[in-house]
């Protein structure tokens, strides 16, 4: 079983939240236009060695903005890190000396790995506020998850930690 450990920071125009392979519910307050991030968690519950079949599941990062003006609307991007790996190759949720792999990734075919940019890894581009009225709205960014199968482990809780930083 997977478990999340939170972090949350706030900067001018970036938001980090913690996230983990269960990406747990989180809210926190930002500065400028975009005022509130939650996440949705990713469950992969329990892992079998025995199993030939990936798990698959699926969260999302919502980013609420307030707009600027009449047309205004804010753009950003949201970035995840490595974790406890520290490569976007194989990200790890750890028991002890035991390691987990798992990634995540930016579309539902699973192709391009989430991360921060680098390494052939991917962001995700948002837009939300403004709009003709200039009011809130809300952004969605899908967060697609896989824990590869066979992978020979101890039972236990395996954990990792992100932060899911959204830039505008």
């Amino acid at each position: 079983m997977a478990s999340t450990r939170m972090k949350h920071r706030s900067a001018r125009g970036r938001w980090a939240a913690g996230l983990g392979a269960a990406l747990a519910l989180t809210s926190a307050s930002a500065m400028a236009d975009c005022t509130t991030v939650t996440s949705q968690s990713i469950a992969f519950g329990t892992y079998s060695a025995l199993s030939g079949t990936p798990i698959d599941s699926t969260g999302s990062v919502r980013i609420t903005c307030t707009g600027s003006g009449l047309l205004g609307a804010d753009n950003g991007v949201v970035s995840i890190s490595a974790g406890s790996s520290t490569s976007f190759t194989n990200r790890t949720l750890v028991n002890g000396g035991q390691r987990l792999f798992y990634n995540l990734y930016t579309d539902a075919a699973r192709s391009r790995v989430f991360g921060d940019g680098t390494g052939n890894t991917g962001t995700v581009g948002f837009t939300a506020g403004g709009g003709l009225l200039g009011g809130p709205s809300t952004a969605t960014v899908p967060v697609y998850g896989r824990m590869p199968a066979r992978q020979d482990v101890a039972p236990g809780q395996y954990i990792d930690t992100l932060i899911v930083t959204v830039t505008y």
